[in-house]
């Protein structure tokens, strides 16, 4: 059986209110379901602890439900390989059509975004998920090494701005 370590407990609920409050509608509800059959499955001093940890999330106003089933979607074609035919608003209001390879999603505190190729400028790109005015699935890609998750860390390692 699976067994789970005090500190284990305290970062799996701690994850899961933090999805519950700032993910996707359907990550959201799969955090609520994972805590119940964790908690179904711990034995009595574990489930204490689970039940005491005071680590909270709140949503704040600006994670529209629209926003939220957005990123569960994204996830989605991230997971199949799908590419996206995107609108997308930049910082200073100008939009553009983008197809975009989906390869990975973060998350900045208040702000999540895309990473993926952008096959209008030949090259990575972020998005910022609340600036994409539409999207709509179109084929799947396969896998390119060279236009991958694990080649955008190496070239943000070379470019010295992280990628751990």
């Amino acid at each position: 059986p699976l067994m789970f370590t005090r500190s284990e407990i305290v970062a799996l609920v701690a994850g899961a209110r933090l999805i519950r409050a700032w993910g996707g509608l359907a990550m959201a509800a799969g955090a609520e379901e994972a805590l119940v059959k964790i908690d179904s499955v711990l034995p009595q001093g574990v489930r204490e602890r689970a039940e005491s940890v005071q680590i909270h999330a709140f949503s704040m106003s600006n994670m529209p439900d629209d926003l939220r089933d957005r990123l569960d979607r994204i996830e989605a074609a991230i997971h199949e390989r799908v590419r996206l035919d995107m609108a997308y608003v930049d910082e200073a209001g100008a939009m553009s059509a983008r197809v975009v390879r989906p390869l990975g999603l973060f998350f900045w505190g208040r702000v999540w975004t895309l990473v993926g190729w952008c096959e209008l400028r030949s090259d990575f790109r972020m998005f910022r998920l609340d600036r994409i005015n539409g999207m709509d699935p179109l084929d799947r890609f396969r896998p390119d090494p060279e236009r991958s998750l694990a080649a955008f860390y190496a070239l943000a390692k070379r470019a010295g701005t992280g990628g751990d």
